[in-house]
């Protein structure tokens, strides 16, 4: 068989996007009756609680105890960080299917045993910055989730808003797993920007 090895958070902040996640390869694979080129496949799904370490003991576990031929997911941006160099060691494909960040993707660490099967932050905010100042907002308030998928959408839309004496009138960063949003709600109204 082929082993397929899935890095999902299956507890945690995340937890339904990673259930989302893992039964969306396990439905890809039903319709192909669970075979690649007529061998069959199995799963090792493991979770990775979107924590970055344990991200990284899990991919460990994967490729030397399970010694899984090709490794699907991570839907954090901090755990994609925590394994990327682990995986370009380790000569082991390595299909993203959503952790945004772009930085596990550059070109100067490129890894030619990982690919990305989703978004990429960069491609949504650097065009959203420049449709945006073209409207001609002035007052702008930046806001995110406090990891890396947050702070680099932002620095991407960032570079492109380019508007003569536009304003950054706050930057707010929310942790992960926060689910009272009424403080930064209120930080935003107080500031009054014309973009959020």
């Amino acid at each position: 068989p082929i082993k397929i090895g899935v890095l999902s958070p299956l507890s945690g902040v995340f937890s339904s996007l990673g259930m989302h996640l893992v039964n969306g390869i396990k439905m890809s694979f039903d319709e192909v009756g669970n075979k690649i080129a007529g061998r069959p496949v199995t799963f090792i799904v493991e979770d990775t609680e979107a924590k970055p370490q344990e991200g990284l003991r899990k991919a460990r576990k994967l490729v030397e105890s399970d010694q899984v031929d090709i490794m699907l997911g991570v839907i954090s941006s901090a755990v994609g960080y925590a394994v990327k160099e682990y995986v370009a060691r380790a000569h082991k494909v390595w299909l993203v299917g959503a952790a945004g960040a772009d930085g596990i993707f550059k070109k100067k660490n490129r890894n030619p045993y990982a690919f990305r099967a989703s978004l990429s932050v960069w491609q949504a905010n650097t065009p959203m910055g420049t449709w945006l100042g073209e409207k001609g907002y002035k007052r702008v308030l930046y806001t995110g989730p406090d990891y890396a998928m947050g702070r680099e959408a932002i620095t991407a839309f960032r570079s492109t808003f380019k508007v003569p004496g536009a304003e950054t009138v706050g930057d707010i960063y929310v942790p992960l797993g926060t689910n009272d949003f009424a403080p930064y709600m209120a930080q935003i109204k107080q500031a009054k920007p014309d973009l959020v």
